[in-house]
């Protein structure tokens, strides 16, 4: 098994989180720049792009505007993958700094935990990819 490096898991989540907070500030200043509240912004979404129909994690930005608006059943209705990048956002990138200044590697410890438990029992694996499925087909149901 290819093992991700300590340094790279790390620059790896501060950016991606820094990314999701830019898009979310920017998506959030765009809505209360418009007249009309809603979004003006384009799909960035190469699968919808591609093919018209929603990937599993399309909807995710205006779930977690919902969340942050306070409508917790409106984030989960939208994508309930919102609801877990917002609690990414908020848990990973202060653990990632915490071992960063404090030299540790709890973080990093954590994933390789659950990578390795991840394939080792197929079973969670599969509810994973079947959880993605789901919501995937949720979706496409729902017309994003």
């Amino acid at each position: 098994m290819n093992r991700m490096k300590r340094t790279t898991l790390y620059i790896l989540v501060l950016a991606l989180s820094l990314a999701g907070y830019g898009w979310t500030a920017w998506n959030v200043s765009t809505i209360h720049a418009s007249d009309s509240g809603a979004h003006s912004t384009p799909t960035p979404c190469p699968v919808k792009l591609a093919t018209g129909l929603p990937c599993p994690s399309c909807g995710v930005t205006r779930a977690v505007e919902a969340l942050a608006g306070g409508d917790i059943a409106g984030s989960a209705r939208t994508n309930p993958f919102g609801l877990l990048i917002v609690l990414a956002l908020f848990v990973f990138p202060p653990w990632v700094l915490h071992d960063v200044l404090r030299s540790r590697d709890g973080f990093f410890r954590f994933y390789l935990s659950f990578e390795r438990r991840l394939h080792r029992h197929r079973p969670l694996a599969l509810a994973c990819i079947v959880l993605v499925l789901a919501n995937w087909g949720w979706n496409i149901l729902k017309g994003f």
